[in-house]
């Protein structure tokens, strides 16, 4: 039931040039750091696909699917473990401040925002 609020967390993607950073410099993580042009993130990460957001700061990951968003991702976390997650991150609070994470897929980080503040209005198809 909680899960059907719809708790979406909009990922704001980075847009910069096709540059990559191996994460060598990183200790515990075995992935390519990568900023990505939009186009390419749009087609990478369609609508319906899930991926996991790893919080910066707090080292926090959770899984989220992507529900809609145009220049931007709006993704929702897929169940009620990852909204308690997510909401962690923020302090127990729901948030319009974005936060520094990586977008994890495939090996891949990319780097992003997120705010957490539930909007919309649509359930997942599953």
């Amino acid at each position: 039931m909680f899960r059907l609020l719809l708790f979406y967390a909009v990922l704001c993607l980075c847009i910069a040039n096709n540059s990559h950073v191996e994460a060598s410099s990183f200790h515990a993580l075995d992935f390519q750091i990568v900023d990505l042009e939009w186009e390419y993130v749009d087609q990478l990460l369609p609508k319906e696909s899930t991926f996991t957001v790893l919080d910066i700061e707090t080292g926090e990951r959770f899984d989220v699917q992507r529900r809609a968003g145009s220049n931007h991702i709006d993704a929702q976390p897929l169940t009620v473990h990852d909204t308690n997650k997510m909401k962690k991150i923020f302090h127990g609070e729901w948030s319009w401040n974005r936060r520094a994470v990586f977008v994890e897929y495939e090996q891949v980080l990319i780097p992003a925002s997120i705010h957490g503040m539930p909007h919309g209005g649509r359930c997942p198809s599953k």
